[in-house]
């Protein structure tokens, strides 16, 4: 189980899932950058939400823990977007992907996405992973993100 305990941030523990109310961008990041302590290269975490829920914000808290200088964009036209790290171990590469334009997991395929698993050299991040949801590996990191308001997003966490 994953433990994320960020004090500032109000969080509910359970036994198969961890619950936390973000009330800013900042905590948001505060929090990917808690869980990024926790994993290990190979390390797969699926983001759900709606537009605007969150996914993005988390993943750019994620890089900056990383060490990753570059802006992060989603790369919904892209699909893909790979920023190699320095100085984290044997984490070596941030892989992050939008689904958001695809319709099936033979479209994450094409991409090499096999490949990307099999080297294990880095973290890889899929919003939108329900499109591709059948091909994914069983042990993944299930983050969900819910708008509750322009602020505020309840962010749930899930190991399977």
């Amino acid at each position: 189980m994953i433990n994320v305990w960020i004090y500032e941030i109000q969080t509910i523990s359970t036994n198969y899932m961890k619950i936390i109310i973000s009330k800013s961008s900042l905590e948001t990041h505060k929090i990917a950058k808690k869980l990024i302590k926790e994993l290990k290269p190979g390390n797969v975490l699926t983001l759900e939400g709606n537009l605007g829920s969150g996914k993005t914000c988390f993943t750019q808290g994620l890089a900056q823990a990383l060490g990753i200088k570059k802006i992060i964009t989603s790369p919904t036209f892209s699909l893909l977007k790979i920023y190699p790290i320095k100085h984290m171990g044997k984490i070596k590469k941030l892989y992050h992907f939008d689904l958001y334009r695809i319709y099936n997991g033979k479209e994450l395929l094409d991409l090499g996405f096999n490949e990307i698993l099999e080297k294990k050299d880095g973290i890889i991040v899929i919003e939108w992973a329900k499109r591709a949801q059948k091909i994914l590996p069983k042990k993944t990191i299930n983050i969900n993100f819910k708008f509750i308001n322009e602020n505020t997003r309840v962010i749930k966490i899930k190991n399977n």
